[in-house]
């Protein structure tokens, strides 16, 4: 079948090469496949298919290949030359599909020289073919180079059943496309996609192509559409490697320790209630703080995603970790690395994979956005128009939109650490000036609540101190509250933050005990995962109280130690239970709640 028609040769190669050269990303082949995926997929669903629905891809570095295959719509042999044509498309204008004009798959197939089609609908029957040489053929000289490419129906020797499965999931292939390409190789001057890192080429499909579904930056409760298989082969002597995830871009937010991690509107509230730059700039110094915002843009509905770092080395720190994108010794390039400063452009829950530089101007600070990750959105962009850039007068409402959100997280971007900006309190301050801080000071402190212990000399609760926690603890123990404890050392410098002997019985030994503060519990989790304290050093953890939520969303769980019964240290209330097994649950005195306890004459002993 000549699917070209019967155009002459220059003429047709002569589009080919304008379709081809219309894209410049080294991933466009996948983007181009996986969003044909993902449009046939929304089209079976819209159709009335419950789900679920799946994208196998098998990636083959040893053979240059690309494999995909869906249980979306299918296509029947009738629909191939339209297809496969300059310009043609299977595409019924549906408002959430992606596709527009058609050139993708045009591009993909005149990019390999071994093209294979599977496929079946629910009303035709299962079919196969094969294109061969067509970037061969394109890329050609001369009338005479080269037999023009056709399409050949070949027989269907490996069929798949109306039922599917992969790691004990079943799925319904009663309708399903299968694609091939082979000898794809890049062009001069181009990133080889079969170099990637398997990390590097399930970032890339999750942030640049139809896997990454963007919805879930806003609505974080978005389930996905598809589950993506993918299969890494690296040489035929290798087992392939195996790997399932949801087709959801990746949140950024979620990807640093819950600790450091802030809303813009948690934030804002922040910086008003601590009235100096000093108390911002120790609040702020290393928290990352992020946003999703709805603008109405020169007649637009455009949705902007952003996360701002601490610190313009933060997207080398994160990228080598948790990301694993680069080697050990690899060097970070800002201009091509993949988690980097940029405006990422989305359009109807898709990652167009087109990223567009931030304004250098109408702010005042407008190096702060190097520090700053944005997604912006709309379904209102055309798409399908080649993936080298967008249309100005799109971009300046792109632009426009994330400078909006920006312009709030500039606010906070002076306190956060590695600005020169940020310096102590100038010697030079008038007493005038100095008295006035003194005072907003003792103001801040003297609103904190009261604690309502009269045992012992601490006045306030702690305000979000492990100081002040530290030293109600203390005081406790010179009250004669707590009779066992004789502290050895403390320090924050050190990694424990106190040693301590724990008298036992008349004649006995005392234990040597290993003392952790936080103001709150949870807070324990961000240590574990930087890896600077160990569990099974710590023989007590003394916090102001405890989010049970979060404990219990990391694997933990906090009881009662009355309820439990077991003896435990004095002034226990509560034991964490570890989600490590051979890790003996870890007693917990919740300040709050012993104080609680103990004023309303409740056993603050062990139980």
């Amino acid at each position: 079948m000549d699917f070209l028609n019967t155009r002459a040769d220059d003429a047709i190669r002569r589009e080919l090469k304008g379709i081809r050269d219309s894209y410049h990303h080294y991933w466009d082949i996948l983007a181009e496949l996986l969003q044909n995926s993902r449009d046939s997929i929304t089209r079976r669903r819209n159709n009335g298919y419950a789900g679920p629905s799946f994208v196998n891809i098998v990636f083959s570095k040893e053979e240059n290949s690309i494999k995909v295959l869906d249980n979306g719509t299918g296509l029947s042999p009738a629909l191939v030359e339209r297809i496969l044509a300059p310009g043609g498309s299977d595409k019924d204008a549906q408002q959430n599909e992606v596709g527009e004009k058609g050139v993708g798959l045009t591009f993909a197939l005149f990019s390999s020289n071994n093209f294979f089609i599977q496929s079946r609908t629910t009303s035709t029957p299962e079919f196969a073919g094969i294109v061969e040489n067509a970037k061969g053929w394109l890329n050609a000289e001369g009338t005479h180079a080269a037999t023009r490419p056709e399409y050949q129906a070949v027989s269907v020797t490996e069929s798949i059943g109306n039922n599917y499965s992969f790691e004990n999931q079943a799925y319904d292939t009663s309708s399903y496309c299968l694609m091939v390409l082979k000898g794809l190789a890049p062009r001069s001057n181009e990133i080889n996609i079969f170099d990637l890192t398997l990390p590097q080429l399930v970032f890339l499909l999750q942030t640049k192509t139809a896997c990454g579904v963007t919805t879930c930056l806003h609505d974080e409760s978005t389930s996905p559409e598809f589950t993506v298989y993918l299969e890494y082969n690296v040489s035929s002597s290798d087992p392939p490697i195996k790997i399932a995830f949801p087709s959801l871009y990746p949140l950024p937010h979620e990807m640093l320790a819950p600790g450091s991690v802030l809303t813009l509107d948690a934030a804002l509230n922040v910086f008003a209630r601590r009235g100096t730059d000093e108390a911002r700039h120790r609040f702020f110094w290393d928290k990352v703080i992020w946003a999703h915002k709805e603008y109405n843009q020169d007649g637009w509905l455009v949705k902007v995603y952003g996360i701002m770092l601490p610190g313009n080395n933060a997207f080398e720190a994160i990228s080598r970790n948790p990301l694993q994108l680069l080697g050990e010794s690899e060097v970070f390039d800002q201009d091509s690395a993949l988690f980097r400063s940029t405006i990422n452009i989305a359009t109807k829950g898709m990652p167009t994979g087109i990223d567009i530089s931030a304004p250098t101007s109408g702010h005042q600070y407008p190096a702060y956005y190097k520090r700053c990750y944005f997604v912006a959105e709309s379904d209102q962009l055309p798409f399908d128009m080649g993936r080298k850039s967008i249309n100005h007068h799109y971009r300046r409402r792109f632009e426009r939109a994330v400078s909006r959100l920006f312009a709030d997280l500039a606010i906070l971007a002076r306190f956060q650490q590695g600005d020169a900006r940020i310096k102590p309190r100038p010697s030079e301050d008038t007493r005038a000036a100095r008295e006035a801080q003194e005072r907003r000071e003792w103001e801040e402190a003297l609103a904190l609540p009261d604690l309502r212990f009269p045992a012992i000399s601490y006045l306030k609760q702690p305000g979000a101190q492990e100081a002040a926690v530290a030293a109600v603890f203390h005081e406790l123990i010179g009250a004669k509250i707590l009779t066992r404890y004789q502290t050895i050392t403390t320090g924050y410098s050190a990694r424990y933050d106190v040693r301590a002997l724990y008298a036992l019985g008349h004649g006995e030994e005392p234990l040597r005990l290993v003392i952790e503060f936080k103001y709150k519990l949870e807070k324990l989790i961000d240590d574990l995962r930087e890896d600077s304290k160990h569990l099974m050093s710590i023989h007590l953890l003394v916090a102001w109280d405890a989010n049970e939520l979060k404990l219990a969303e990391a694997g933990f769980s906090l009881d009662d130690n009355c309820a439990v019964g077991s003896g435990s240290l004095e002034g226990a209330t509560h034991l964490l239970v570890i989600p490590i097994e051979g890790i003996e649950p870890i007693p917990v005195m919740l300040i709050r709640q012993f104080i609680d306890r103990h004023n309303s004459n409740a056993a603050a002993a062990p139980c």
